[in-house]
């Protein structure tokens, strides 16, 4: 900490002799008002007070940013006036507090009290225009660079959008501006959310949606927004019962209300690809189809993800089809990809991974768990060596049970009999561990006891009994993939 001090001060110094130039230090106290002494020390390496350096900025116009924080142009002239401004009451402000912090309150007994708390309210009522000041010239940074972080963001340009945060967060402090706020606070869920950091963004979300629940008796289109955020950072933590049940009450709030139509028919398609992890597959697709026919087209392509996979765990739509249905965002190249893993197709796993997969905004990254395994498993079913991907780090409770049923999946294409058995087993265990509250994507969840029927050996007969009444529950719930498990020689329409 003292070297980051050390270096912090070495730079000022180093940006006011830069400004000074050939300007005599006689001269800078003429101009700064300052007692040539006190001056003297300033710039031998004494502790620069900030009032020094406010005259010091206006003395030599100097852009107060820079000079602090080496940051931006030099010099006024070169400055935005309302960042001129801005930097200027800054200055001010810290000479305001610079004020209050001198008092000593303690005289509040003696004889000059009253001189005392009339400088104490003065100089709390100019920190208070001050404050003022600084929010009206901040919300009009603060709300354009909210609108580049959101667009950085939905492009999945992660490195511009985090730049973004850090000054956000800084700006945020010299607005009260409680909209700006709010969409601060959204943006901050997304932002973890696209970094997959599900247990952050769900937190941001819920207090979000309850900011916005707290406003009024009537559900806004704000409170849409968020709900429908928090149902996905539930979801994809593995939450699937809490969220079926919030994206529920969600269509109770709007339901008759025209001007949330968009939202209530998200909100409902992906209440059915919820569904669809609930093992009720058939619910889901009729949830889909009955949304599906009024939802606007922006809106169908967008959220293909949330479309498509009913369709396909219930044997209505073929694989190639889906390909080429809606726009292919994160969320549908992502369900594309395990769906892939499912089936064991080898030209689909190399279509995915030829279309979908790169390190590149909107591709899913070569280490993230569907696209590695994707690569892994064709490799396995062409007999070709394991590629080598570095794994992306384990952020929901369901990652370690899912790796485990990778495991099993590739040591059975590779007929590892004895490493099967045993990842198997694995698996098993870690599913039966899973905290409360949490349900396995069905891909997952069906590739364990996919897994289990295919293994052999000994200590697997409870595990291949549960398998197969898994299998039977989700043909009864509609899903005719079920079929092809528990029937491997039936013929697939």
């Amino acid at each position: 900490m003292q070297t980051r001090i050390d270096d912090y001060a070495a730079g000022l110094l180093e940006r006011m002799k830069k400004v000074v130039g050939e300007v005599s230090l006689s001269e800078v106290a003429r101009r700064t008002g300052t007692p040539f002494a006190s001056l003297h020390r300033y710039f031998h390496g004494t502790k620069v007070p900030a009032e020094f350096l406010a005259a010091f900025a206006r003395a030599f116009e100097v852009n107060p940013a820079w000079l602090l924080h080496g940051e931006g142009a030099p010099l006024i002239a070169d400055v935005s006036a309302v960042n001129a401004r801005l930097g200027g009451d800054l200055l001010e402000l810290v000479e305001a507090m610079n004020a209050v912090t001198r008092m000593r309150l303690g005289a509040l007994t003696g004889k000059h009290h009253l001189k005392v708390l009339r400088e104490l309210s003065d100089a709390m009522q100019r920190f208070a225009d001050l404050r003022g000041r600084l929010d009206a010239q901040s919300q009009p940074i603060f709300r354009e660079l909210l609108a580049e972080f959101d667009k950085q963001l939905r492009r999945r340009q992660l490195d511009r959008a985090s730049e973004l945060r850090r000054a956000l967060d800084q700006v945020s402090l010299l607005s009260g501006n409680e909209e700006l706020h709010e969409r601060f606070e959204a943006l901050q869920g997304l932002q973890a959310h696209v970094e997959r950091d599900f247990e952050t963004a769900i937190a941001f979300h819920r207090r979000s949606m309850m900011r916005a629940l707290a406003k009024g008796a009537e559900f806004t289109r704000a409170a849409a927004e968020h709900g429908g955020s928090f149902v996905v950072a539930l979801r994809d933590y593995g939450r699937m019962e809490e969220a079926h049940r919030f994206a529920l009450a969600m269509l109770a709030l709007m339901r008759g209300r025209e001007d949330l139509a968009d939202a209530n028919a998200w909100v409902e398609a992906f209440a059915g690809s919820i569904e669809v992890d609930l093992l009720r597959v058939g619910d889901a697709l009729s949830r889909v189809a009955r949304v599906l026919p009024g939802a606007i087209y922006d809106l169908r392509r967008e959220s293909a993800g949330v479309w498509v996979r009913p369709s396909l765990w219930a044997g209505t739509a073929r694989f190639e089809e889906m390909l080429e249905w809606g726009n292919n965002l994160p969320r549908k190249t992502r369900f594309l990809a395990r769906y892939a893993n499912w089936r064991e197709q080898p030209e689909w796993l190399a279509l995915v991974l030829k279309r979908f997969v790169a390190d590149e905004p909107l591709k899913l990254k070569t280490g993230e768990a569907d696209a590695r395994h994707a690569a892994r498993l064709l490799a396995a079913l062409q007999g070709e060596r394991e590629p080598k991907l570095a794994p992306e780090p384990v952020q929901t409770p369901v990652a370690e049970f899912r790796d485990a049923v990778f495991q099993a999946q590739l040591a059975l294409v590779r007929k590892e009999a004895a490493t099967a058995r045993k990842q198997v087993q694995e698996a098993d265990r870690l599913l039966h561990e899973l905290p409360a509250g949490i349900t396995p994507d069905l891909e997952y969840h069906a590739t364990h006891y996919r897994n289990a029927l295919r293994a052999g050996g000994k200590g697997l007969g409870d595990l291949k009994q549960r398998a197969e009444q898994f299998f039977e529950r989700l043909l009864q719930g509609g899903c005719l993939e079920a079929r092809f498990v528990l029937e491997p020689e039936a013929t697939r329409p």
